[in-house]
């Protein structure tokens, strides 16, 4: 359960992982995991989880990232650098034929 939200009002955290904790009759028995963006460990961040009373999963720095659309997110990424796109109209058709190549060798279709 989980998303990004604004430090100052919580807001997006608000509307996605606190209403799925509600629809699921957690209460408070779940923990909060982030990934290892630095904006997650900022001391606002922080203070509004402590705040607030939610369990942040410790998540040490230089540990793998399990989550899959971020791996494949850099798959693309060094795809697409390898062609040395000039304009944005190569950007953009690298980055759907390397998307839809990285789909191939995944074994399924990404949308």
């Amino acid at each position: 359960i989980g998303s990004w939200m604004e430090p100052n009002t919580g807001q997006s955290w608000k509307k996605t992982s606190w209403e799925s904790a509600k629809d699921l009759r957690l209460g408070r028995r779940f923990t909060f995991q982030q990934d290892k963006d630095a904006k997650h460990k900022a001391r606002a961040t922080m203070e509004w989880f402590k705040t607030k009373h939610i369990h942040v999963l410790e998540w040490p720095s230089q540990s793998p990232d399990l989550n899959t659309i971020e791996n494949l997110w850099q798959d693309l990424k060094n795809a697409v650098h390898k062609h040395c796109p000039s304009n944005l109209t190569e950007l953009e058709l690298f980055c759907k034929e390397d998307w839809a190549k990285i789909g191939q060798k995944a074994g399924r279709d990404i949308p």
